[in-house]
This record gives C-alpha cells, structure tokens and sequence, in this order.
C-alpha cells in the first residue's frame, strides 16, 4: 500500500507542475501525503490549493484533519468551522461519520 500512496503523491506532484492553477491537484496531494502520515506536507499542499480555490469544503475538512492529527486544535476548528460555513450538511455528517473527533 505503502508504495501505491507514494506513487500518487509522485503523480499529483507532476499534475501540480503540470497545472500549478488547478486546486484539485493540490488537494489530493495534501489528501495523499496526510495517508503517508506527512501531515505538515498534507497541510503545505493543501493550502497551496486554497490559493487557488479557497471555498472548497473538502479542502478545509482534510487540513482541518490534518492539524487535528497533529494535536493542533484551534487550527483544526477554524478549517472545519470554514468547512461547515461552505457545506454544513456535509461536514456535519463527515465529522459524524469518520470520527474526527471524540
């Protein structure tokens, strides 16, 4: 499995340099590094994107998860309060549903 994420972070790392504007690739490499447990990548990546697109709600939710997975509440608040301001149905069920948190 290991190697697999990998190989898409090498992927999305070259849709980035392929289309630098396109935030989507930014995402899923932030979403690719955050599985390898790189979440200080995950959270680099995922900005870069919201750069570029910054009302994804996904994009807030996983950089939301990623600063909770590194013990960083207040910054995982305001990505997820970011998030549900975009999708609150949406966010509220991920929350939910994933267990993000306690």
């Amino acid at each position: 499995m290991l190697g697999r994420v990998t190989d898409a972070v090498n992927s999305f790392n070259a849709a980035v340099l392929a289309d630098y504007e396109f935030g989507p690739s930014h995402f899923m490499l932030g979403v690719a590094y955050a599985s390898l447990g790189e979440h200080r990548q995950a959270i680099k990546a995922t900005r870069t994107g919201l750069e570029v697109s910054p009302d994804d709600p996904m994009a807030h939710f996983n950089i939301g998860k990623s600063f909770f997975a590194l013990g960083e509440s207040e910054p995982a608040i305001s990505a997820f309060s970011k998030a549900a301001g975009y999708a609150p149905d949406f966010c509220g069920s991920q929350l939910l549903d994933r267990q993000v948190l306690p």
